[in-house]
């Protein structure tokens, strides 16, 4: 989901060997001047893929059944295959970043037929939607709804895949533990190798900036969050994410009265 600390954790990426692409693609943020680690031609594939789908990064949709099959998607497909071959056709290891991804990853599994790791960022939906709404004035109703949405849908996309869950909190408060956990799943087992992409991560790194910090009873107190995204992130946090996920998707706008089961 966005503003979950995905930036953070794909330069963590990219300090342990993996190319992110062209260095000339890499977009800016239009609201500072950091780098957000995606690359603008694979990020431009996933807008026009949710267009198709008749949705966009504000309003997320979940896919009817057989989309894969679509005639504007596989065409889109071709064109995606082209996009990889140009940006990362010549790395040994590479990963991209873009929480669009969490809607459209059995897209990219298609189009690459390879086995993907995938990353979740779980973050506090409160805090999310604190962010959203001071960088884009998004309520906190629509960025919680969008919480569930991109949250739940990533869940539900990488279970066929090995997927690392990073929580923010947890990343903040130890950012060498969640590091290392990170590099031994990726494959980076020497120890001197591992110390030296930490500490070149560590000079893009920064707990002292995060902009909020809400904890659990925040979220429950507060009105107007959606309570799919509050099951959810409960589940996540302190139970089994893949008891609920599939059933959140489903969940009305707004949920269905899980909060007031509290």
């Amino acid at each position: 989901m966005h503003r979950s600390g995905t930036s953070t954790v794909a330069k963590a990426v990219a300090a342990l060997g993996y190319s992110l692409g062209p260095s000339k693609k890499l977009l800016i943020s239009d609201f500072s001047p950091r780098e957000l680690s995606e690359n603008e031609d694979m990020v431009d594939i996933n807008i026009e893929l949710l267009k198709i789908l008749g949705g966009d990064w504000l309003s997320p949709v979940i896919p009817q059944q057989g989309w894969l099959d679509d005639p504007a998607v596989l065409e889109l497909g071709k064109r995606a295959r082209r996009i990889v071959k140009k940006n990362f056709g010549r790395a040994a290891k590479w990963a991209w970043k873009d929480p669009r991804n969490c809607l459209t990853l059995p897209f990219w599994c298609d189009v690459l037929n390879q086995e993907p790791i995938a990353i979740i960022c779980i973050r506090n939906p409160l805090e999310v939607c604190n962010s959203l709404f001071r960088r884009n004035e998004i309520s906190y109703s629509q960025s919680s709804y969008m919480w569930r949405i991109y949250t739940a849908s990533a869940v539900v996309n990488s279970m066929p895949h090995s997927t690392i869950i990073v929580d923010f909190d947890r990343m903040m408060n130890n950012p060498e533990k969640v590091f290392e956990e990170i590099g031994a799943i990726l494959g980076v087992k020497d120890k001197k190798k591992l110390v030296k992409a930490r500490d070149r991560w560590f000079k893009d790194f920064s707990p002292a900036v995060r902009e909020s910090n809400f904890n659990l009873d925040s979220l429950l107190s507060l009105g107007g969050i959606d309570a799919g995204a509050i099951a959810l992130y409960m589940s996540m946090k302190y139970g089994n994410m893949f008891d609920i996920s599939d059933a959140i998707l489903g969940m009305p706008k707004g949920g269905v009265g899980y909060a007031a089961h509290m």
